[in-house]
């Protein structure tokens, strides 16, 4: 018996069906409390409603299991933040269906935590598949540039410390992404390999791009960097023609001292148009200042709006 307050965070969608959550629940319970001395479960339903006044539960486990409901369907990742800042345990775990069957895999990741690890993750002995060219530079920019360094092999399944959960909480706005989160560098990580298909549709093309630039504007601001070295280089290519232009008008060489031939109303159309790119890039580099202060607004506003918490 486990002498601490184990929270086991549930994340059901559409995919879901009722029976093998009401199982899946059930097991769990039951595991919880010959292993545990204390316990909750967090079901966040993320897109799906169920009737949980039917659930096959004994009175004790009703009591220890615990519905959190949004206003609307949110990402795995959102969903799972939010159950971390409602978990009161000294540890939470992240768990699905897919290990309904290897549940003695939460006392081997609250004894792995024992050792002095704040997180403990599961990932796949092997890669399931191929990473994209996009994957591969998302996972290279934020270890060069955010000091995060992701294993593609990661798994949705983890256990956190009470410790991390308090610094996660506090910087929310960096948490979007469970891979990010489970591997960032603030906190002891460790990893246990398993043999065990992964739960639910993957990610859409459309979700896994969002998610990426999430990150990385808000962990390395890669983005805002590389639209800020854009211009640089636009505005020194600007001055350099200009001051090329002059050259030529007045020397009849160019920078590189080269002979010219002088074109009459060359020098003024390409000053004229240079300078008006110039004030285009002007124009654009405040309208960057002006998002980044607008990004940094939208931070401090809610990433979910939960329509309900309550006991089952």
């Amino acid at each position: 018996m486990h002498k601490t307050f184990l929270s086991v965070i549930l994340i059901i969608d559409r995919y879901d069906t009722r029976a093998e959550i009401e199982l899946l629940i059930k097991n769990i319970a039951e595991y919880l409390e010959n292993n545990f001395t204390h316990y909750e479960i967090i079901i966040a339903e993320n897109g799906v409603s169920f009737d949980w006044s039917g659930f096959d539960l004994k009175m004790e486990q009703r009591q220890n299991c615990f519905i959190l409901s949004f206003a609307s369907e949110i990402g795995f990742d959102l969903a799972v933040l939010a159950s971390f800042e409602r978990a009161n345990g000294d540890y939470a775990a992240i768990f699905n269906k897919t290990l309904g069957n290897n549940l003695d895999l939460l006392s081997t990741m609250f004894e792995t935590a024992q050792t002095g690890f704040d997180v403990v993750a599961l990932r796949d002995r092997k890669r399931a598949r191929r990473l994209s060219l996009s994957s591969l530079a998302f996972f290279w920019f934020m270890r060069q540039a955010g000091g995060i360094n992701i294993d593609s092999r990661l798994r949705k399944e983890a256990m956190v410390s009470r410790r991390a959960l308090n610094w996660m909480s506090r910087y929310r706005s960096r948490n979007l992404y469970i891979g990010g989160i489970l591997a960032s560098p603030e906190y002891q990580t460790a990893f246990i390999d398993v043999d065990i298909g992964q739960h639910g549709r993957p990610r859409g093309a459309a979700e896994s791009r969002r998610l990426a630039w999430t990150m990385l504007s808000r962990i390395t601001q890669v983005p805002v960097q590389i639209a800020s070295i854009g211009i640089s280089f636009l505005t020194i290519a600007l001055l350099g023609l200009i001051a090329n232009a002059f050259t030529v008008r007045l020397f009849g060489y160019d920078l590189l001292l080269r002979p010219a031939v002088v074109v009459p109303g060359w020098t003024s159309l390409i000053i004229t148009m240079s300078v008006g790119l110039l004030l285009t890039n002007i124009t654009l580099y405040a309208m960057l200042r002006v998002l980044l202060v607008i990004s940094e607004d939208v931070r401090s506003e809610p990433l979910y709006i939960v329509r309900a918490y309550r006991r089952i």
